[in-house]
């Protein structure tokens, strides 16, 4: 008879080991179906943050569609129509997506419905004013706007995004609670099944406990959203390079460009000295929404550092219209960013890289846009620079023009002409307008249309408006003095010409030195001047002096009639617009005749511009305006050509 069997110590190790690796079978197991779960838990979160952003960006495009309205409706600016109209066609593509997002969900497809019926008659009423208004009908768009036209159907939008956005945010929520909750458990499992294993399981579960705790940790961020930056609101350079990297792989598969602007403020350290922190913080807000402003809704702006920026452009179609982007960001940071910077152009210094070209990845192309960027800055500031070479050939003209400009003064590349201004009742010329020219050395003639809005883009519009001025009250010394004719010659200002004490200033020690009347020099305004909050102190220090105000091209910008009266304008232009096809054009004969009429009542003379035809200079001969210039009389001639005119017709006008 055989004894009890005894258990070997080889047993014992091989039960051992396979208690060990059924452990280590079931940790597998556990730790697949976490990570599946996770990954199931993420593509909802993902999902959810798809809807929300959707439904901000479709009530981002209306609200923007509404300030540019109302902008058009103010300003009168193709711009506005133009960025309205644009904001619209976003609102439309925003809608488009939400229906697709929304497709498979029967629960808010009734909301989404409502939504674009909303859409549908805000647009409606977006469209109809910038119709009335781009009609001349601008009395009735007011009404419009006064009544309400649309504001219950935002109201309405807002309430059912935000309730949806609300309903969505809850739900992400409640996902992550569920994942903290099933990962607490898994935790709990694996630390019972760990108690039997070996040192080397242990390990494993210090790892895998390791691993949930970074999951965990990452929940817990993305429920406190920590991926924008508390000041400014836009995202951080974590949430930019995830986005950025999405992108990069849309670009490969569609075999498109992808451009990443690098953005630095050139001067915040001095506003910083000048203003404290509080004041560069300030000036870090309005910075960030300019640039927000001046970016499509496709593309993408983070804040990645101090004063730093990132842009990145999807669908990147030339090297022309990323150059354009870049101008218009250097464009948008021209005015002072805060009042009390007024003598402080701080300006941005762009670097720009292009993928694929100068980089296949975020990290590449954000260190090519960074060298970029300090390039432009060592090359003094306030401009943009592409990595690449060739790129930098190819930017249109614009960028040199701006550059040139500074010189173009001391290149003595400028020049003047004058064009009369002629009483239709006598025939007299009674005074002329200076109108600055460009001959540059390589394009040739540059219209003003063109490099006037570069000048005052880069600031050089000072130098040259400066050197106007004088160019121009130093001619009308010389055909005081030689001639003894002509009663005034008028002078284009510009806003920011306007803004700079140091122009009235110049003036007023340049009347006092040559002896001119002032009333003789005529200082011409563009009507949307008058509602600048500063021009009424400068306006005031030129009335002082005692030169005269006038108002080009008036009835196309929009100004109170008080501005008239509280800034005792002495003339206004009637602009060529209603000059053009009277007496035939039915709207311009009635216009006309009102705005002659509204300004003798108020004591102010009127000159109508771009008379071309005796029709024209009867018509407004006929309802009180004397006084006209045009080509019916002559076109911009230069002062040795004016002299030989007046002699040639004997001081006679168009008769």
């Amino acid at each position: 008879m055989r004894g009890p069997r005894h258990i070997t110590v080889e047993a014992w190790i091989l039960g051992i080991f396979v208690c060990g690796l059924v452990v280590m079978l079931m940790l597998f197991a556990l730790s697949w179906y976490n990570s599946t779960q996770y990954t199931h838990a993420q593509e909802r979160v993902v999902h959810l943050n798809e809807h929300i952003l959707a439904m901000s960006s479709l009530l981002m495009a209306l609200e923007q569609a509404d300030g540019h309205q109302r902008g058009y409706l103010l300003l009168h600016e193709a711009r506005y129509r133009d960025d309205c109209v644009r904001a619209i066609g976003d609102a439309r593509q925003d809608y488009n997506r939400l229906q697709a997002i929304f497709a498979d969900d029967r629960d808010s497809a009734g909301l989404v419905s409502r939504i674009g019926e909303l859409e549908d008659r805000k647009i409606q009423e977006l469209t109809v004013m910038l119709e009335l208004v781009q009609a001349g009908n601008n009395q009735a768009a007011i009404v419009l706007l006064r009544a309400g036209a649309g504001r219950a159907e935002m109201d309405e939008l807002r309430t059912l995004l935000s309730a949806m956005k609300v309903h969505r945010a809850q739900e992400l929520e409640v996902l992550l609670q569920q994942s903290e909750r099933r990962a607490g458990g898994s935790i709990s499992l694996m630390i019972i099944l760990s108690l039997g294993a070996i040192a080397g399981l242990v390990t494993a579960f210090v790892l895998m406990n390791r691993s949930l705790g970074a999951r965990r940790r990452l929940n817990l961020e993305l429920s406190k959203d920590k991926s924008r930056d508390e000041l400014t609101g836009l995202p951080n350079k974590a949430m930019f390079m995830d986005w950025g990297y999405s992108a990069l792989a849309g670009a490969r598969r569609e075999d498109v460009h992808m451009a990443m602007l690098y953005l630095d403020l050139d001067l915040l350290s001095e506003v910083n000295k000048l203003l404290g922190t509080r004041g560069g913080d300030a000036a870090l807000v309005e910075a960030a929404r300019r640039f927000q402003g001046a970016i499509r809704q496709t593309d993408m702006i983070a804040r990645l550092g101090e004063d730093e920026f990132g842009i990145l452009v999807s669908g990147a179609s030339s090297v022309s219209n990323v150059a354009t982007l870049a101008r218009r960001l250097i464009d948008v940071m021209a005015r002072p960013l805060l009042p009390e910077l007024h003598e402080i152009h701080i300006g941005v210094s762009i670097g720009i890289a292009i993928f694929p070209d100068d980089g296949k990845d975020m990290r590449d192309l954000l260190a090519n846009g960074r060298q970029s960027m300090l390039t432009a800055k060592s090359q003094g500031k306030n401009r943009y620079r592409f990595h690449f070479d060739n790129a930098n050939q190819l930017v249109s003209r614009q960028e040199t023009l701006s550059q040139d400009l500074f010189n173009a003064v001391a290149n003595k590349e400028l020049y003047l002409l004058y064009q009369p201004q002629i009483d239709l009742q006598t025939g007299e010329m009674v005074g002329a307008e200076a109108l600055l020219r460009w001959r540059h050395p390589y394009f040739g003639d540059v219209g003003p249309q063109e490099f006037i809005p570069i000048a005052e883009a880069s600031g050089s519009i000072l130098t040259i408006g400066a050197w106007v001025l004088r160019t121009a009250c130093e001619q009308m010394v010389r055909w005081q003095t030689e001639l003894g004719f002509l009663r005034r010659i008028s002078v284009n200002v510009s806003s920011r010409q306007l803004l700079d004490s140091r122009v009235s200033n110049a003036l007023a020690e340049f009347l006092s030195e040559s002896g001119i009347p002032p009333d003789m020099i005529e200082i011409e305004l563009v009507e949307r001047m008058l509602v600048e909050p500063r021009a009424a102190d400068e306006i005031d220090r030129l009335k002082a002096i005692g030169v005269r105000i006038s108002i080009d091209d008036f009835g196309t910008g929009y100004s109170s009639l008080s501005y008239l009266k509280r800034f005792s304008i002495d003339m206004i232009k009637i602009d060529k617009s209603f000059v053009d096809g009277l007496p035939e054009d039915s709207s311009n004969a009635s216009l006309t005749p009102t705005i002659i009429g509204m300004a003798q009542g108020m004591g102010i003379e009127v000159i109508a511009e771009g008379v071309e035809t005796p029709a024209q200079a009867g018509f407004l001969l006929s309802h009180g305006c004397r006084l006209a210039q045009g080509y019916l009389f002559a076109k911009p001639m230069s002062s040795g050509q004016l002299i030989d005119w007046v002699q040639t017709r004997g001081l006679t006008g168009w008769k």
